[in-house]
C-alpha cells in the first residue's frame, strides 16, 4: 500500500484521485489552488502541504476527510476565511494554519474537536474577530498560537488548560511592518533572497 506521495515542483495542478492513500506530504514547491477533489482521500490521516505556494481558499471539502489526524498548510498563500467545515475533522489533532493569507473569524465550532492538541494560527495578517474564549479550556489542546493577527477580546487572567499559549502580539501593526517581517523570516527559514518578493512585499491585498 502506497503511504507517501511526492509531487515534483513542475506540477501545475494537483488533481487526486487515489482514495487508497493514508499520508501525503509535499517537500517540493507546488503552485495553485488546492482541487476541492482533496475529498477523495476519504482514508487520508496525515495531510503536510506546508512550505508550497498553495493559493486561493481552503476548499470547504477538506471537512469531508473524517480520518484526518493532522493537517498542515503552513507557509502557503492560502487566502479567504477558515472553512467551518473543519470543525468536521472529529479525529484531528494537529491542525497548522500558520503563515497564510487567511481572513475573518475563528470558527467557534474548532473548540468542538475533542482530540485536537495543537492550533496554530501565527501571521495570517487578517485573521480577526473575537477569539472563542472556549478554546482556552479545551481539554485536548496543549499548544495554541494566534500571535501577528488582528484578533481582540478578552485572553488575559483566564483559567485554561492549554499548556503552551502565544496570544501576546495581536496588535493592529501596519502592512508596511507586516511585509517586511513576513520577508524577513521567510529569509531566516530558506536563507537565501532568491524567492519571488511577491506576495511577501505587497502593500495592499
Amino acid at each position: 500500500m502506497l503511504f507517501c506521495v511526492l509531487i515534483p515542483p513542475f506540477a501545475n495542478r494537483f488533481w487526486i484521485s487515489y482514495s487508497y492513500l493514508i499520508s501525503l506530504l509535499l517537500v517540493l514547491p507546488v503552485t495553485g489552488p488546492l482541487p476541492e477533489t482533496i475529498r477523495e482521500l476519504v482514508n487520508l490521516v496525515e495531510l503536510n502541504l506546508e512550505k508550497n505556494n498553495f493559493t486561493g481558499p481552503l476548499p470547504t471539502q477538506l471537512g469531508d476527510l473524517s480520518s484526518l489526524e493532522e493537517l498542515k498548510v503552513n507557509e502557503n498563500s492560502f487566502q479567504g476565511e477558515i472553512p467551518s467545515s473543519l470543525a468536521n475533522l472529529e479525529e484531528l489533532v494537529v491542525l497548522d494554519l500558520s503563515e497564510n493569507f487567511l481572513t475573518g473569524p475563528i470558527p467557534p465550532a474548532l473548540a468542538d474537536l475533542a482530540n485536537l492538541e495543537e492550533l496554530n494560527l501565527f501571521f495570517n495578517e487578517r485573521l480577526n474577530g473575537t477569539i472563542p474564549p472556549a478554546l482556552f479550556v479545551m481539554s485536548s489542546l496543549e499548544e495554541l498560537n494566534l500571535e501577528y493577527n488582528y484578533f481582540s477580546g478578552m485572553y488575559y487572567n483566564l483559567q485554561t488548560n492549554v499548556k503552551c499559549m502565544l496570544v501576546h502580539h495581536l496588535l493592529q501593526f501596519s502592512k508596511l511592518f507586516f511585509s517586511v517581517i513576513r520577508l524577513f523570516h521567510r529569509f531566516l527559514a530558506h536563507g537565501n533572497w532568491t524567492e519571488p518578493y511577491p506576495p511577501y512585499f505587497e502593500f495592499e491585498r
